[in-house]
């Protein structure tokens, strides 16, 4: 045997030697391997696929979480809570670190959104046909919609002026902001911020007054559930949801405000409409199903989504895009109504986003009572 054959067995039995070498000791080790590929899987949703496909992936892996006891804020019962004047949040703001027993996955970057300061590209969208009952969805779901019905359906809950919490407003992803404008803000990374004056926040607190202004008991949970980690926002917005509708079981309304984000090839979009003469952010439901997990009342948001369309779109033509229906349910499954609203995109301003959320709260007000 020549002397470089030798040395390329002996080096081939060294790297074996190695590779058991390590295999014993992490065999060793106490490492839960599960818990591993469950980030691993997460990582690779996260770097490969496109805007939100983390959290898509987290919600097929991971069952939901309780949350700590004591951990909802509590409110006297002879407070009326349409008049409460504070918002609550779950966690210590602006830090919060995710609450105990919830899944510990890899932090990354939220995907996308990652050149602020670029070319804005403004756009009325409507990708639909809206020949047939003045309603379009873009069906992803694999389910069949009957709009018809859905507009037909009468809400099994209206909702009177009381003191009971009936709607519960929070964010998924708490830290979305928009483009900054004059009024600058710091960001934790592009489009995202944790000030409250400048994330969706400031929006569902719009929306909340509206409410509360006409006699609905709001809770506005202004916990951040997406910082310091991006991949566990859905489940640990889905353990905030249950622990407060434990504490508060009149919650028939769950709100979940984001905003949209997509990359043209020309820039950052900004979606456009009118709102009392002023250019204002759309709108655009979007809606869970049953197609990969369970979620048997789904198309009873169908018919709250179609129905609060309608009576946007009379109000103020062409504020609503077509209504997105997904195979995943975005913790849609735990109210008796549930509705995730895109207000804007990452290329609108707050202000634009901040006229659409008034109109949101305004027909959302009104349809229910």
């Amino acid at each position: 045997m020549s002397k470089q054959a030798k040395r390329q067995l002996f080096r081939r039995i060294l790297a074996a030697a190695l590779v058991v070498a390590a295999c014993v000791a992490l065999h060793a080790l106490p490492l839960d391997w599960n818990g591993l590929a469950r980030q691993a899987a997460c990582l690779s949703a996260g770097i490969r696929q496109p805007y939100g496909a983390a959290a898509m992936m987290e919600q097929s892996l991971f069952d939901t979480p309780a949350l700590p006891a004591g951990t909802v804020p509590s409110v006297p019962d002879d407070t009326p809570l349409y008049g409460l004047g504070a918002d609550t949040g779950l966690l210590e703001l602006p830090t919060a670190a995710p609450a105990v027993g919830l899944p510990e996955i890899l932090s990354i970057d939220p995907p996308g959104n990652q050149k602020n300061g670029g070319k804005i590209v403004t756009r009325k969208m409507n990708t639909g046909d809206r020949s047939k009952h003045g309603i379009a969805t873009v069906n992803r779901s694999g389910k069949k919609e009957d709009i018809p019905a859905a507009l037909a359906a009468k809400l099994t809950q209206t909702f009177a002026d009381t003191d009971a919490p009936q709607v519960l407003i929070l964010h998924t992803h708490t830290t979305e902001s928009y483009t900054q404008s004059s009024d600058r803000y710091e960001e934790t990374s592009p489009y995202r911020t944790l000030d409250p004056g400048h994330n969706m926040i400031a929006l569902g607190g719009i929306v909340a007054e509206i409410l509360r202004d006409a006699g609905i008991g709001v809770i506005h949970d202004t916990a951040f559930h997406d910082y310091p980690s991006y991949n566990g926002s859905y489940s640990h917005a889905a353990a905030a949801t249950k622990a407060y509708l434990e504490q508060y079981p009149t919650i028939e309304l769950i709100l979940d405000l984001h905003r949209d984000a997509a990359d043209t090839p020309s820039g950052q979009l900004a979606t456009r409409c009118s709102v009392g003469g002023e250019t204002a952010a759309q709108l655009m439901f979007v809606l869970g199903t049953d197609e990969r997990l369970e979620h048997p009342d789904w198309e009873r948001n169908l018919g709250l989504a179609l129905q609060l369309q309608t009576l946007l779109e009379q109000k103020n033509p062409g504020i609503c895009r077509d209504v997105s229906m997904s195979r995943n349910r975005y913790n849609q499954h735990l109210g008796n109504y549930a509705l995730l609203v895109e207000i804007g995109a990452a290329g609108n301003t707050l202000e634009q986003a901040k006229l659409a959320a008034q109109a949101l709260g305004e027909a959302i007000a009104e349809l229910v009572q």
